[in-house]
């Protein structure tokens, strides 16, 4: 191909580097590239790119999924799971919370503390010896001879000292402001009507107890209280949205007395376990109170409060309710019995004589006398 001169348009040859006319450099030839043949793709790939799978991210994914599930069953399992109940301490401030729990505990009502000047016959011994207690204590004064014609051998008048108008409250003499719980066993608890409850038992003492109650002469005079420390109590629980609970068969302080929390728990236990509370259980006659007819009649509350149990040999009657229960006898203490209901305990029963007897429901007692005949069970009709 020809070449010219780019300044003059001269003819160049097609080695040359300079222009023969001008002498103007000429631009070197520029070499031609040979085409390429196309290349050929290789057929693997032609085929589809493989997917690339993270699999260290799909491991991380499965067992995250795979914790979920095992966090939601272990939530669930927890959940269904009894609960842990009270230690000793806890149920301390549980007891000592309720005011009503702490005054029948710590303060006595076996007599008419609410009187400020008492009169006691010559041959009340017992009387006597309680009121020289507490005479030694500073709770009375000196005893003042007393002359009446009613009175065989005379009298001796009591009268309160100023520490003793401290201590008398609502007509009861108050020794100790509290409990200490010292040991406590619960049984397994049990998911009733949606509801978790417990039973069990502790020791317990007095919580800054007046120095009195510990002389021989007053726990001579009250042995159920101050004899033999620590005492021995059993407890009911129930479980709600604030905690463990005392179970008393109602709420706590509405104000039934004994015999109603009994019928009411008896009553609790019958709807759980299906059975009619007034079905006669005739296989169980010979266990029911069979080995106790001392316990046969009727009851009343020592305090006055018109509370009454009757015993029969077929079962109790509460608050002119028939209810059939069991009796099981402590092999370690003749006088104790345990009222059951459906394998539950209700109560115990302690015999203090032909006439006279405690029960214990929960926490604390009530003592009972023998009164009148026994009366008719009156049953719901059908």
């Amino acid at each position: 191909m020809a070449r010219f001169c780019v300044k003059c348009g001269s003819g160049v040859g097609s080695d040359a580097r300079f222009c023969d006319e001008c002498g103007a450099p000429v631009r070197a030839r520029t070499p031609a590239h040979a085409a390429q043949p196309p290349t050929a793709i290789p057929r693997t790939q032609l085929a589809a790119a493989p997917i690339d799978i993270n699999w260290r991210r799909v491991g991380l994914l499965g067992g995250v999924g795979v914790a979920v599930l095992l966090v939601a069953g272990g939530v669930a399992a927890f959940f269904a799971m009894p609960p842990s109940t009270p230690s000793a301490a806890d149920l301390g401030e549980l007891l000592n919370a309720d005011k009503t729990t702490v005054a029948n505990a710590t303060c006595l009502s076996d007599f008419a503390y609410e009187k400020n000047t008492v009169v006691v016959g010559g041959f009340d011994i017992n009387t006597k010896q309680l009121l020289q207690v507490l005479t030694e204590a500073g709770i009375y004064g000196p005893p003042k001879p007393v002359t009446n014609g009613f009175l065989f051998g005379g009298g001796q008048q009591y009268s309160h000292t100023a520490l003793g108008e401290k201590k008398i409250r609502d007509g009861k003499l108050c020794f100790a402001d509290g409990l200490t719980v010292v040991t406590v066993q619960f049984a397994k608890p049990v998911r009733i009507d949606e509801r978790w409850r417990a039973q069990g038992s502790y020791n317990y003492t007095y919580r800054h107890a007046d120095a009195w109650i510990q002389t021989p002469e007053a726990q001579r005079a009250e042995p159920e209280r101050f004899a033999d420390l620590p005492k021995s109590a059993h407890i009911a629980l129930v479980k709600n949205e604030y905690g463990w609970q005392l179970d008393n068969g109602t709420p706590i302080g509405s104000g039934f007395g004994l015999p109603n929390a009994l019928q009411n728990r008896a009553d609790n236990i019958d709807a759980s376990s299906g059975d009619g509370l007034f079905q006669r259980i005739t296989s169980a006659v010979s266990a029911m109170f069979g080995s106790r007819p001392r316990l046969v009649g009727k009851w009343r509350d020592d305090q006055g409060s018109g509370d009454s149990i009757e015993f029969t040999r077929d079962g109790a009657i509460l608050g002119g309710n028939g209810a059939p229960v069991t009796v099981e006898t402590d092999h370690a203490d003749s006088k104790r019995t345990y009222l059951t209901r459906a394998g539950v305990r209700l109560g115990t029963i302690e015999l203090i004589d032909n006439d006279h007897l405690q029960i214990s429901f929960g926490f604390g007692t009530a003592r009972f006398h023998r009164v009148g005949e026994r009366t008719r069970i009156v049953r719901p009709r059908p």
